[in-house]
């Protein structure tokens, strides 16, 4: 940390920011007459304009330390006025849940910023039908911003071993509520993690990232299914650090309205069930193996294929069929295809039907599928049809499948 910017200095600073407002209004409220009150706005803005100057100077130097990802960013959040630093602040660095703050929580979520902490968090993924226990474990240190690293990432449907489950099965509930609040938790697929972060709010928006690929992951691996239902509510997501939790509804902003099902029961044939016998697909062990080294991987083509996960997951929760055509066609061409040349239909048809097709007809029939994604992709975007003619998205999307199944595989 610059010696510019310790604690003394940080806690001087937003006192004065505070004291000023205050300072002003009093002496306002004492102005005898209008020269009077025009003398003290002006000595007002001069110490107000000088205030801020070391406002953007300190905002400068949290980009350079790579707590912000762009200089606008971090001077727009790292500003004099208390309504914009309130949304980056907060005790060991967590932003409290009502966006409240004292001058001493603002001094320690500023030393976050510098310093950085490690975040903690749990968010429930997958709700549970019925199924083997599963658990699925992987280390990852170099992520997708400089401000992050050392991650490390436990997906399991055991509830009671999540290390938080008692912060979050127990807030602010009676005994009772403590009870069925748990019960409503265990019936979930649970991702729980730390990672080593600055940004509260950069560690929020990775968080959420990691889970709509861990989402799209369970559904290509046919761990999942996607299942519609508006009776089920996810549980809350956690974020923290140190001792202070943030307990909020993010996961609803992944999917809203929608869980997944995971189901061992073969008698269950909806969409939203699966059978994970042993002889219908992959073993289990397998897949969960697949899974751990696709998430650990820290190359580009890992990166590629988690970025198509979250394609994936966005073309099943789309609200039209032109929209899934358009995520279907950029995770596919984000996968096979060097968009950088031209004619991309063409190419994109080849690609695919070369690397799952089994035999000439199948490669025939796949080809025929890629056309008319481009053409409802087309009809989408430039037309705003929702219900392009002649395009499948089911069939498409189990072709996705089959490519993302392909490069977790190979990888």
């Amino acid at each position: 940390m610059s010696d510019e910017y310790d604690k003394q200095s940080l806690t001087r600073l937003i006192d004065a920011a505070y004291e000023l407002e205050d300072e002003y209004f009093g002496r306002l409220s004492d102005a005898k007459d209008e020269q009077a009150s025009a003398k003290i706005k002006a000595e007002f803005e001069n110490k107000k304009q000088e205030i801020s100057i070391k406002f953007q100077k300190l905002a400068d130097f949290l980009f350079r330390n790579n707590a912000f990802d762009t200089k606008e960013q971090a001077r727009k959040a790292i500003t004099s006025d208390p309504n914009d630093r309130m949304y980056f602040l907060g005790p060991d660095g967590v932003v409290p849940d009502d966006g409240t703050l004292n001058p001493e929580h603002e001094v320690d979520g500023l030393l976050a910023l510098m310093n950085g902490r490690e975040f903690h968090f749990q968010v429930p993924v997958a709700y549970v039908r019925s199924g083997p226990e599963l658990t699925v474990e992987f280390e990852r240190n170099k992520l997708d911003a400089p401000s992050l690293s050392a991650m490390r990432v436990r997906l399991t449907s055991n509830y009671s071993s999540l290390r938080a489950f008692d912060v979050v099965g127990s807030f602010n509930l009676g005994p009772r509520q403590k009870s069925q609040n748990r019960l409503r938790h265990e019936n979930w697929i649970w991702v729980e993690g730390s990672l080593h972060g600055k940004n509260f709010q950069r560690v929020k928006l990775f968080v959420e990232a990691l889970c709509q690929e861990i989402q799209g992951a369970l559904l290509a691996s046919e761990l999942c299914k996607f299942e519609l239902t508006h009776l089920i509510s996810p549980p809350e997501m956690l974020i923290g650090s140190g001792a202070t939790f943030n307990i909020g509804s993010y996961v609803h902003s992944i999917v809203s309205g929608v869980a997944y099902s995971v189901s061992y029961s073969p008698s269950l044939t909806s969409e939203g069930e699966l059978d994970m016998r042993e002889g219908l697909g992959r073993p289990l062990g397998r897949r969960i193996r697949q899974l751990e080294r696709l998430f650990r991987g820290e190359d580009d083509r890992a990166r590629e294929i988690r970025q198509a996960l979250r394609m994936y997951l966005r073309a099943h929760a789309a609200w039209s069929e032109g929209e899934k055509a358009m995520f279907l066609a950029t995770l596919l061409e984000g996968l096979l295809l060097d968009r950088r040349k031209e004619d991309l239909s063409a190419r994109l048809q080849d690609a695919v039907a070369y690397w799952v097709g089994t035999t000439a007809i199948d490669r025939d029939g796949i080809r025929a599928q890629i056309k008319k994604l481009y053409s409802a992709r087309s009809d989408f975007v430039h037309n705003g049809q929702l219900t392009p003619s002649n395009f499948d998205a089911g069939k498409v999307l189990a072709l996705a499948q089959r490519v993302i199944e392909k490069e977790i595989v190979n990888l």
